[in-house]
């Protein structure tokens, strides 16, 4: 029972969204008798693009993606007793101790840095989750049983900078 973390995918999607539909179309594809759950955000409605039985789309409200990661994401892979899950965030749920499968884009530092370089006004919201992505990275890439990455900088960066495994 696999579970992936489709909540980014919306009808005109790019980066992360386009990723997203990627993996699943592609895992679709296998032949496999392991069970499926993708998370969708209820706020986008998507038809499930895969018609198979042992694929299951479940739309979920999802207030702010940090609520999402860290309380519904856990609620949600107990709920489906899911045995692996497969995210594309550097906040890994906290309260699960489900295997997960993480994809990363970037350092979450770098994009960090540039906004605070450019300065202005941020929401507090927006400063509180750069705050707790910061702080829960390092764990997250602790946590994770596999991480892939989107580019060699990007593994170049987990290497030295967070002693993560080249392999």
């Amino acid at each position: 029972r696999i579970g992936i973390d489709a909540t980014s995918i919306t009808p005109d999607g790019k980066g992360v969204s386009n990723y997203q539909r990627n993996i699943v179309e592609s895992l679709s594809k296998l032949e496999s008798d392991h069970e499926y759950f993708v998370f969708l955000n209820k706020a986008h409605p998507i038809r499930p693009f895969v018609t198979k039985p042992n694929w299951h789309f479940i739309p979920v409200p999802i207030w702010k993606t940090f609520f999402w990661e860290q309380y519904q994401l856990p609620f949600s892979i107990t709920k489906w007793r899911l045995d692996l899950i497969h995210l594309a965030s550097e906040r890994l749920p906290l309260l699960s101790k489900v295997p997960v499968v993480l994809y990363l884009f970037e350092n979450p530092r770098h994009r960090y840095e540039v906004l605070a370089a450019r300065g202005g006004r941020r929401k507090i919201y927006d400063k509180l989750a750069g705050c707790l992505t910061l702080f829960l990275f390092p764990k997250s890439l602790f946590k994770a049983r596999c991480i892939c990455v989107s580019s060699q900088s990007t593994k170049q960066d987990l290497v030295e900078g967070f002693q993560v495994s080249p392999e």
